[in-house]
């Protein structure tokens, strides 16, 4: 594995953190990587090659996009393989990764709070404001907006709530816009399909060497405690966009 390379920015319980302080957190976070300027290329393939374990699996639960889990030795990113969006999903990764450096000190997550600042951290790591905010459009230009979405691979949506967040956008030009993804479906359906999630592929690689060195895969079932079932479910291979991770 990756040996694990993560910036920690905690926020101390009961500590007011502001949205600058969010944005510079994501730009640390950025720096710290090397992610050059611009729509980062693969958020999943990023956290891994830092020593993130990232896995896919069915949720079946409306309301869980995704989750995190901070264990000792290195942390965990559950993405739900049943949303099948590559935006939602992009920014789902961002959001857990906003958990991780901001909250997965002291572990208080699950609140309006921390999810607020996730979404802020998500929003400002995948779009960072010196980038796009000169190319977010003042009015509802739509053709502008899917283009956009095509480059930086975010949902109109997340487009949206960044051109207000960054003061482009007037209260009631967003207003609007939110009507009109409401009256044409787009809340539920966007224009502009982006192709497949991004799909880990850690795990895989890893237990492909381990099986070079002469453990086989049941072994490593056997030794695990773990059901087979289990496992196989979070290799499971039902996304086809598989990038290598060079170790």
């Amino acid at each position: 594995m990756p040996d694990l390379n993560l910036p920690r920015v905690p926020v101390d319980e009961g500590q007011t953190l502001y949205s600058a302080d969010i944005e510079q957190a994501a730009a640390q976070v950025r720096d710290w990587w090397n992610v050059p300027r611009g729509p980062v290329q693969d958020v999943v393939r990023l956290l891994e090659m830092n020593g993130i374990i990232v896995v896919r699996f069915r949720v079946s639960i409306e309301k869980v996009d995704a989750f995190c889990v901070d264990f000792p030795d290195r942390p965990v990113v559950a993405l739900g393989a049943d949303k099948g969006l590559r935006d939602r999903s992009r920014f789902d990764s961002a959001h857990e990764l906003g958990h991780l450096v901001l909250h997965g000190v002291n572990g208080r997550i699950g609140d309006k709070v921390t999810e607020s600042q996730a979404h802020e951290f998500a929003a400002a790591f995948l779009m960072p404001a010196e980038d796009i905010k000169p190319e977010l459009p003042e009015r509802l230009d739509w053709p502008a907006f899917l283009r956009l979405k095509t480059k930086w691979h975010v949902s109109l949506a997340a487009l949206l709530v960044r051109a207000k967040t960054l003061g482009v956008m007037s209260e009631h030009t967003y207003a609007q816009a939110w009507k009109t993804l409401s009256v044409r479906g787009w809340r539920k359906a966007e224009p502009g399909p982006l192709g497949n999630p991004e799909a880990p592929v850690l795990l895989q690689r890893a237990l492909e060497l381990m099986e070079t060195t002469g453990t086989s895969f049941a072994d490593f079932i056997n030794r695990s405690g773990l059901p087979e079932a289990d496992i196989r479910n979070l290799l499971s291979r039902d996304i086809s966009e598989r990038p290598r991770v060079e170790f």
